[in-house]
């Protein structure tokens, strides 16, 4: 609207960068989380397949060593999946943090666009009580014209 200037124009424009800011963050954590689950999944395909493989060789003739081995290998995969578990949790308890900085973030935008909204109505407001005024002058000078 032509005449009207918010005077805190330029604190909105770095909430909304705030706000723009934390999204990103947000994104890059779920990205991350993201990462981890697809790498878990794939951990844990690993380790039934080993499973499997175990179970096999259980039963088959194969030697102690062998055995032995898959038992080594079972149990690494079984700790990368704990620090995997490990490292989701942690990675969750961030993105809870980051969705909060977003839900701060938004509402400072808004409690700004709100103030904004309503600084507008109180300008068009006195726009119109002095359009108002305007009008009845020229009423009341169109008048004393036509009475002269």
């Amino acid at each position: 609207m032509k005449g009207f200037s918010f005077r805190l124009q330029s604190l909105h424009k770095v909430r909304m960068a705030e706000q723009q800011n934390a999204e990103n963050k947000l994104s890059e954590v779920n990205n991350q989380l993201q990462c981890l689950k697809n790498q878990l999944e794939l951990l844990i395909e690993k380790r039934e397949k080993a499973t499997k493989a175990y179970y096999v060789s259980l039963t088959t003739d194969n030697g102690v060593k062998e055995i032995s081995l898959q038992t080594q290998y079972i149990n690494s995969l079984i700790e990368v999946e704990k620090q995997l578990n490990q490292q989701i949790n942690t990675l969750n308890n961030l993105c809870n943090v980051k969705r909060q900085e977003v839900v701060s973030a938004s509402n400072k935008v808004k409690i700004l666009d709100k103030l904004r909204e309503n600084c507008l109505s109180v300008y068009l407001s006195e726009v119109s009580r002095l359009e108002q005024l305007f009008v009845d002058e020229l009423a009341m000078f169109a008048f004393i014209r036509r009475s002269k």
